[in-house]
């Protein structure tokens, strides 16, 4: 009988490591006029790193992040309200979806998670 408490205090503790987060995706798009914090950088790896550092210091852990860099193909050409190109998606926990949504981001909007390679 003890060793059955034991193996179920165990089983449970371990299973207890594994819990899975509750996570929302969001899309966004890039500013003309390099109006965003990290259009910047010179690569996708840099870019996604910028994006996640600059959400980072808004309070929002990301889990996953991925850009589509040919996602509009014609753009219009006003700073601040039109898009360069670029649609980034990002995964981030549930509890931070309110800030997020207080961001000011280009087309913000709740995307299926299966955007995100």
């Amino acid at each position: 009988m003890l060793k059955i408490i034991i193996y179920t205090s165990l089983l449970m503790s371990i299973v207890s490591c594994f819990e899975s987060k509750d996570t929302v995706c969001y899309s966004f798009d890039e500013k003309q006029c390099l109006f965003d914090p990290w259009t910047a950088a010179d690569s996708d790896n840099t870019k996604e790193d910028d994006i996640q550092n600059y959400l980072s210091t808004e309070g929002i852990e990301v889990e996953d992040i991925s850009i589509d860099r040919a996602f509009h193909e014609v753009v219009c050409l006003a700073c601040e309200v039109c898009p360069s190109g670029p649609r980034i998606y990002v995964e981030i926990e549930e509890k931070s979806e309110a800030q997020l949504t207080r961001l000011p981001l280009l087309s913000l909007a709740k995307t299926d998670c299966s955007n995100i390679p």
